[in-house]
């Protein structure tokens, strides 16, 4: 069976915090920027969907983006111990707490961190479950039947509907080739 997978890509992620944490830039146009070297001011590595309207793009120089949209609220990437790096850590913070309610969310639904603002969801033990719990209700309610499977191939999906009356843990005589096949296998009734 196919994994489903889902990717959270946050947009906009330092420009959505920034706009979070001071409310005065909600719906406004705002872009930020991480300093450069030596404490200069850098391109824009975020920009909002309100600066977007404009032609604001990731990588501009604040003059182009001023020109381009006046209005334009600019905020910085605070600058870190050493003048060359910047701190990070409130967009840390924010990510910890998307990561925090996409993890306690639902216990089938396995999250993978990809950066500070991406993650992707593997969706597949939730989809199988609700798939599962619609088909079964749809059976019985339809047909008066209501024992659903679920198989990476048709015929494990196959096997499975043989050892459904058998106690799995009784198989190991058969073999450890059978073994590895139905410990692959979930049988759900």
């Amino acid at each position: 069976m196919d994994r489903v997978i889902g990717l959270i890509d946050m947009d906009c992620f330092y420009a959505q915090v920034e706009q979070r944490d001071q409310p005065d830039l909600w719906d406004k146009p705002v872009v930020v920027v991480q300093h450069a070297r030596e404490g200069a001011p850098g391109g824009v590595i975020a920009v909002s969907y309100e600066a977007r309207k404009f032609g604001v793009k990731r990588g501009m120089m604040i003059p182009e983006v001023k020109t381009k949209c006046p209005e334009v609220n600019v905020c910085f990437v605070p600058q870190g111990e050493h003048i060359d790096k910047a701190d990070i850590q409130k967009y840390r913070d924010a990510s910890v707490e998307v990561f925090d309610v996409l993890n306690a969310f639902d216990e089938r639904i396995v999250v993978e961190r990809a950066s500070v603002d991406e993650a992707f969801l593997d969706l597949t033990e939730l989809v199988d479950q609700k798939v599962i719990e619609f088909g079964a209700a749809e059976l019985l309610q339809k047909v008066g039947l209501t024992t659903v499977r679920v198989g990476e191939l048709p015929l494990m999906t196959t096997l499975s509907r043989l050892l459904l009356d058998l106690d799995l843990l009784d198989l190991s005589f058969l073999g450890s080739m059978l073994h590895r096949v139905t410990s692959q296998l979930r049988i759900i009734q």
